[in-house]
C-alpha cells in the first residue's frame, strides 16, 4: 500500500501556506489560526462564535497543483479536544463554493484518523449539494481543516501529519456500510 504524506507539520514551515476563512465572511465572530507548536506539531485553534446564525472556523492551505491518485484514504494523526472537526477538500473543477466535507471525532489523545474518499460530501455554504459531482481526489488542489459544531467557545486540535494512502480493499467495504 502506497503512503504520502502531503503536511508533516513537524516540521516548522509546513503551516506557512495555511490561512484562515472563518464566519466573518458573513456577518460572524469566530476566530482561528494555524500555527505551529514548539514539540513538533500545529494547532488549529481559536474561538467559536455562534451569534448571527454563524459559528464556523476554518483554515485552508494555499491551492496547489492536483497531484494526489483517485480513491485514496485521507490520515491524520490528531489529537483534539473532543469536538467534531472536519476536513475539507477542493477540486479544481468544481462549480465556484463547492467542497467536500468529511466529519471525524476527536478524542483527547494522539490519534490516526482514517477517512476514506468515499466519505467526503458535496456541500455548498455548509447545504449538501445533490446533484455534485463525486469526489475524484485526483482533482483535489486545496485542504482544509473546519470547526462548526454549533458549540460556542474556544477549541483546539493538534496534527503533527496529514497524508494519503492508496485505498485497500477493507477500507472500500468500510465506507460502503
Amino acid at each position: 500500500m502506497s503512503s504520502r504524506t502531503l503536511f508533516d507539520f513537524s516540521i516548522p514551515s509546513a503551516g506557512v501556506d495555511w490561512f484562515a476563512v472563518d464566519d466573518n465572511v458573513m456577518g460572524g465572530a469566530s476566530l482561528s489560526r494555524l500555527r505551529g507548536h514548539p514539540e513538533s506539531y500545529a494547532v488549529f485553534e481559536g474561538r467559536l462564535e455562534v451569534q448571527n446564525n454563524a459559528g464556523f472556523a476554518s483554515v485552508r492551505c494555499k491551492p496547489f497543483e492536483p497531484d494526489l491518485e483517485p480513491d485514496v484514504d485521507f490520515l491524520l494523526e490528531i489529537k483534539g479536544d473532543g469536538r467534531r472537526y472536519k476536513l475539507i477538500l477542493r477540486r479544481q473543477d468544481s462549480p465556484e463554493g463547492i467542497n467536500y466535507h468529511a466529519e471525524f471525532a476527536t478524542t483527547g489523545v494522539w490519534e490516526t484518523v482514517r477517512i476514506p474518499s468515499t466519505a467526503f460530501v458535496p456541500r455548498l455554504r455548509g447545504r449538501r449539494v445533490a446533484n455534485a459531482a463525486e469526489l475524484d481526489t485526483s482533482r483535489v488542489n486545496q485542504i482544509g481543516l473546519m470547526l462548526a459544531d454549533a458549540k460556542q467557545g474556544d477549541f483546539m486540535l493538534a496534527i503533527r501529519q496529514l497524508r494519503v494512502e492508496r485505498q485497500s480493499d477493507a477500507s472500500k467495504v468500510n465506507a460502503s456500510n
